[in-house]
């Protein structure tokens, strides 16, 4: 994205944060136009932009990161590594969730940035990517491993979204294809049913930022027992509409409400009735 970007002053050079340098290129006009950073939106790229991927090696290793960018490193991270299964079925396997779920686990080495200082990061290697690509992603990790303000914690989605909160109540449910949701309300309560009441906070509320229903796949929040139970009963009683209307509305709740959790879910277990 450094080749592309039509910014005249590097965002790392304002101390913002952002991984254009490890970001496949894409098309600049929009967000980076305005001086948005690049979150990974275009996934990983081994044509790396050297310099500045040294510039945010050292700016992310400089001190822990506050809450802001803990959370645009997450969103950043779940798109850069989207080829490794990510998700509440990950569990420890996820390399950014595994950092707090097994953090014994975890393997550090030493790396030095271009300024000569000594750094622990985390021991990732994605094959065939240029080392700088593996200790960025390393150092990254190895914040969050320490990071307060990234938990695996009894936290919601809704924690994390800066959208306004308030009471939750809804005329009617939509499908995401209805209308085109505001930006700044509750997209839950414009109607759009998102998980985010329920699903567990660390993603940095990624979809909900680009104007999109939370789906669930980080995972009930720790104190959801069953996610799709918890969705059933608690999605229709927020709604005024008509009862008959709500029930056409979610027609596969099984397929809506545990599309990410079904291994987990009561919904697979078999009851056999003593005769």
């Amino acid at each position: 994205m450094c080749e592309v970007c039509p910014l005249e002053t590097c965002l790392l050079e304002e101390n913002k944060l952002c991984y254009g340098p490890i970001t496949a290129a894409g098309d600049p006009i929009g967000q980076l136009a305005k001086g948005y950073p690049v979150l990974g939106e275009f996934g990983l790229t081994k044509n790396v932009h050297e310099d500045n991927a040294q510039k945010l090696l050292t700016q992310i290793s400089a001190a822990p990161m506050k809450k802001d960018r803990v959370n645009k490193s997450v969103e950043a991270m779940i798109m850069l590594l989207s080829s490794t299964p990510l998700g509440y079925l990950a569990g420890k396997a996820d390399p950014i969730r595994g950092v707090k779920l097994d953090p014994e686990s975890v393997k550090m080495k030493k790396i030095q940035t271009s300024e000569g200082n000594e750094i622990n990061v985390v021991d990732y290697t994605k094959e065939g990517y240029p080392d700088i690509v593996n200790n960025l992603v390393g150092a990254v990790l190895a914040d969050l491993k320490t990071n307060p303000d990234y938990e695996d914690s009894a936290k919601t989605v809704c924690s994390q979204c800066d959208r306004n909160l308030e009471d939750k109540a809804i005329e009617k449910f939509k499908r995401d294809y209805e209308g085109f949701p505001d930006q700044e309300e509750c997209l839950l309560n414009q109607g759009y049913v998102c998980m985010g009441p329920i699903t567990k906070a660390g993603c940095g509320a990624t979809c909900p930022r680009a104007n999109s229903p939370c789906l669930g796949c980080y995972g009930p929040a720790l104190n959801v027992e069953d996610f799709g139970a918890k969705a059933l009963a608690y999605f229709p009683s927020l709604c005024a509409d008509d009862p008959e209307a709500i029930e056409k509305f979610f027609s596969d709740p099984a397929g809506l409400f545990n599309r990410f959790t079904q291994v987990s879910s009561t919904i697979s277990k078999r009851v056999e009735e003593n005769k």
